[in-house]
């Protein structure tokens, strides 16, 4: 489908690639993908996969938590963030409305880590390496199947990983088929509160992530 969207002809795939990243929210097509494979530059030259050798030589397992999902997980695009709500180490409120920067959310397969991951570390992909997990996970959140197309994601690199607060309310927008009358590609909004000082919440870079989540075919349960 995506590739009858582009008419004109590119000198190479990462040229294409960048324009189906540009154009596919217009037509609706981020509702419909999902994310299975997570991966950074090297050398500004090529794509690695999610693995201890795209991280600069880092043993995967000698990461964070929240860094071993990112980077060797698989992942599932949700949604869209349109407002994220945080309690910070000292009390206060703290609002991410995205604006210039629009945030997607995206979940992990065992659903207990969302990310708030920016679109502009984003590219649309066909035929990304496979995942079972990510699959049924998909399934499950949107109730209906993925199609083959995929966000390859870029995280930052050479970020610290933060610990800023605790999540606190979240709203987002998601074509996930719950209700009478949704259907797919038909995005609504969802608001959930956490529970209070339960679910921690990172910042790595310009990505926000949280933990300790409970997300199944219902939603976001806790």
């Amino acid at each position: 489908m995506v590739n009858e969207l582009v008419k004109t002809k590119f000198s190479d795939r990462s040229e294409l690639y960048e324009e189906l990243n540009r154009i596919a929210p217009t037509y609706g097509v981020k509702g419909t993908v999902r994310v299975r494979e997570v991966g950074i530059y090297r050398d500004a030259k090529e794509v690695r996969p999610n693995s201890s050798e795209s991280i600069h030589d880092v043993q995967l397992q000698n990461l964070p938590r929240p860094l071993k999902t990112l980077f060797g997980d698989p992942l599932v695009y949700a949604g869209t963030v349109g407002e994220l709500e945080f309690i910070d180490a000292k009390g206060f409120m703290q609002r991410i409305e995205p604006e210039e920067q629009k945030l997607a959310m995206i979940i992990d397969g065992d659903g207990t880590t969302l990310f708030a991951f920016p679109t502009q570390r984003m590219k649309l992909l066909k035929g990304a390496v496979d995942s079972d997990e990510a699959t049924r996970m998909y399934e499950e959140f949107h109730h209906f199947p993925p199609d083959d197309y995929d966000y390859e994601l870029f995280p930052p690199t050479g970020a610290e990983l933060v610990s800023v607060g605790h999540a606190e309310r979240i709203m987002y927008a998601s074509d996930k088929v719950i209700y009478p009358g949704d259907e797919k590609g038909d995005n609504h909004q969802y608001y959930h509160y956490f529970d209070d000082g339960k679910r921690p919440i990172f910042q790595y870079g310009d990505v926000y992530i949280i933990t300790n989540l409970n997300i199944d075919g219902r939603g976001i349960l806790n």
